[in-house]
């Protein structure tokens, strides 16, 4: 009988309630049950995707005092020892566009799906792979400003849900730059950093382009022979507009080598 036995509890002399609002001191496993059920009761609130066989393996898991096919309940080491549906960690502070310090692991369930997203404030700003730790801080176009994000990952079989969230403090190192070089005498190529309205002055102060932009590399029709300013104002409002003077190289006289002297 003893080998069919997996767990045992407290069951001798155990206060309980009474008759009459009185306590009384009992024996049984009307005593003991309670406390096994109770303590496997917090198991499945921790991880509520875990399988009566889960469950069990976990159970066998535990330490036994020498000699003996059952564990004794200890509450505190079954739910220390029980996996966790979804853990997230992050360092308190990113300073890199390319974030890789995030660590996400979901318990492997077929039937449990994940969703993982960065927010900021209550707002999601990118959807991330539950399969890829590694992400970028660049969404709508441009790298994400300065500020508190959260990192949120939830799992769920339909019936139950668990969540886990991690927040943090982002320091953007792409500050707004734009330059202007003349790639022939009818185009310039103009590059950004950040995202935001470029603008064309011609000398006279009057605008001769103007248009939204993603950071990168886009051309620009116009006299490379003229005198240009251009400015990028960025659409992270945190940041300060930039301005650029293009002015044209000066033609070098050309010397005649081959000339004979006299």
């Amino acid at each position: 009988m003893a080998a069919q036995v997996k767990i045992v509890a407290p069951g001798v002399n155990i206060l309980s309630l009474g008759l009459n609002n009185g306590f009384v001191y009992m024996d049984g496993t009307s005593m003991a049950a309670p406390m096994v059920s109770s303590g496997l009761a917090l198991v499945k609130s921790v991880n509520p995707f875990l399988t009566p066989a889960d469950v069990d393996a976990l159970l066998q898991k535990m330490p036994r005092t020498s000699g003996k096919t059952y564990t004794e309940l200890n509450t505190k080491r079954l739910l220390d020892a029980t996996p966790r549906p979804v853990t997230l960690s992050v360092p308190s502070t990113l300073k890199s566009r390319y974030v890789k310090e995030a660590k996400l692991t979901v318990m492997k369930k077929s039937n449990v799906k994940t969703t993982y997203a960065l927010y900021q404030g209550t707002r999601k700003v990118k959807t991330l792979s539950a399969g890829n730790s590694m992400f970028t801080m660049y969404a709508g176009g441009d790298w994400l400003p300065s500020g508190s994000y959260k990192l949120q990952a939830v799992v769920t079989d339909g019936k139950h849900k668990r969540t886990a969230s991690r927040s943090f403090k982002y320091v953007n190192p792409v500050k707004p730059a734009v330059a202007v070089k003349a790639s022939d005498g009818g185009t310039f190529e103009l590059a950004t950093t950040r995202k935001g309205v470029v603008t064309v002055l011609d000398a006279n102060k009057k605008v001769v382009y103007e248009a939204l932009h993603v950071p990168g590399k886009f051309p620009v029709r116009s006299d490379t022979g003229a005198v240009y300013t251009v400015v990028l104002k960025p659409t992270d409002v945190s940041e300060k507009v930039v301005t650029v003077k293009y002015a044209p190289q000066p033609v070098q006289a050309e010397t005649d080598s081959s000339a004979e002297s006299t």
